[in-house]
């Protein structure tokens, strides 16, 4: 067992790693209470930050996602909407999110942040993530749901998914 941490905050597992963790688990605990209560009860800080990454993050992809497909017009729409399960951190998440809008494509977003073992809490996951792995995802995201055609999704296949199911030249590429 590698060792986890317990709801107390507290460690438990075996090996020599367990008296590092005890000594550096507080450590990465109070810098990380400092840094989330600074960011978040400083408004402008924050929304500076969230600006910034943003933009910064849209640059590097050259703006994918910016603008629809022209072709999407034409293309087939599904009839429910698509749940995508994903978090905001993914380069893998951002690019479906973006192909998504490419295809003006209607989802919804389903967030599932990262287990937190920094948490006070017992439930230390988001709830989506565990709608996630009850579907049969097992906690690979992205993980795109079509109720369309009941199919699920993840990883990589997603976006060649979306481009052979919806995009502008659906059905013509088999």
């Amino acid at each position: 067992s590698d060792g986890q941490v317990l709801a107390n905050g507290g460690w438990q597992g075996a090996g020599a790693n367990n008296g590092f963790a005890r000594m550096v688990l507080p450590v990465v605990r109070a810098i990380a209470s400092r840094w989330y209560g600074f960011y978040y009860y400083v408004p402008s800080f924050r929304e500076t930050m969230d600006k910034v990454s943003s933009r910064l993050a849209s640059v590097v992809r050259l703006h994918l996602g910016s603008r629809c497909h022209p072709g999407t017009g034409l293309a087939y729409r599904p009839q429910r909407v698509l749940h995508l399960y994903e978090y905001e951190a993914s380069g893998a998440c951002r690019e479906v999110r973006e192909t998504l809008s490419m295809l003006d494509l209607d989802y919804v977003c389903l967030p599932c942040p990262l287990e937190d073992p920094l948490a006070e809490t017992l439930a230390r996951e988001g709830r989506w993530r565990l709608d996630a792995r009850e579907k049969g995802g097992n906690g690979l995201l992205p993980m795109l749901l079509d109720p369309d055609t009941l199919a699920l999704v993840s990883g990589p296949d997603i976006v060649p998914y979306l481009w052979e199911n919806y995009g502008p030249l659906c059905g013509e590429l088999d």
